[in-house]
């Protein structure tokens, strides 16, 4: 993100970098990399997104089934309100996904006014 943030308006992320902190389960990096990733998160104007699939799930190429894959979403719903990161919740479709580029597009219109 870093090397592009200077030359893009906007990115579009399916793994947001606070993830980062919520799969981090290695002592070694421990609480020391958490926070270096929530000041570069928090370095960032940020828009969170939690979608809802609208769609089979598809395990190939995942670390985890669908069972344990509604236990991670519950672990980043945990991690985003403990750290009290606002985010909204929408739907995989392409209606969602045209909404949420139009209230960004509005927001980049308005800024640059």
């Amino acid at each position: 993100m870093g090397r592009v943030g200077d030359k893009v308006q906007v990115m579009v992320v399916d793994s947001p970098l606070i993830l980062c902190i919520v799969y981090n389960n290695d002592e070694t990096l421990g609480e020391d990399f958490n926070k270096t990733v929530r000041n570069v998160f928090d370095s960032y104007t940020n828009r969170n997104y939690l979608l809802t699939r609208k769609h089979t799930y598809e395990d190939e190429g995942r670390f985890q089934n669908e069972k344990e894959a509604l236990e991670v979403r519950k672990h980043i719903i945990n991690a985003l309100d403990n750290f009290g990161i606002d985010y909204n919740y929408a739907t995989s479709s392409e209606l969602d996904c045209e909404t949420i580029a139009n209230k960004i597009a509005k927001e980049i219109r308005e800024y640059e006014q």
